[in-house]
């Protein structure tokens, strides 16, 4: 997960957010792994902010359809903003034990090139310089 935003409020919470890859598109694997993780308000009233209201519990949208997987936003809420990244890498770490609990293999992008007799042929020039 990258960092998007840290959004420190007055009082003790934070809003954090990031962007994940989720490569089988299920994006409440995410918000299990951050609900789960120490300092993440897990639920409750709505949190305000000016006129605005935000779910407390930590939530998710879809950002994109990438090539190898699906983008995703997680936002959530943290009890104390001085441990933001102590928390993210909590998260990061129970999203992969919740990849491996799911079976979820990753699609790394291969390439594979052919040369043959179709490719063509490439012209080499041999210069020999005289001093």
């Amino acid at each position: 997960m990258s960092a998007d935003a840290f959004l420190p409020l007055a009082g003790e919470r934070a809003s954090v957010q990031g962007r994940v890859v989720c490569v089988d598109g299920d994006e409440r694997l995410a918000v299990r792994a951050a609900r789960q993780a120490d300092g993440v308000i897990a639920g409750g009233p709505t949190i305000r902010v000016g006129n605005a209201r935000y779910p407390a519990r930590p939530t998710c949208q879809i950002l994109e359809y990438a090539d190898h997987g699906v983008t995703i936003r997680l936002r959530y809420w943290l009890r104390t903003p001085y441990y933001a990244g102590k928390v993210r890498s909590e998260i990061q770490e129970r999203i992969w034990e919740e990849l491996e609990t799911a079976d979820v293999e990753f699609p790394y992008p291969h390439t594979h090139v052919v040369f043959d007799e179709t490719s063509g042929a490439a012209r080499v020039i041999r210069r020999v310089s005289r001093i």
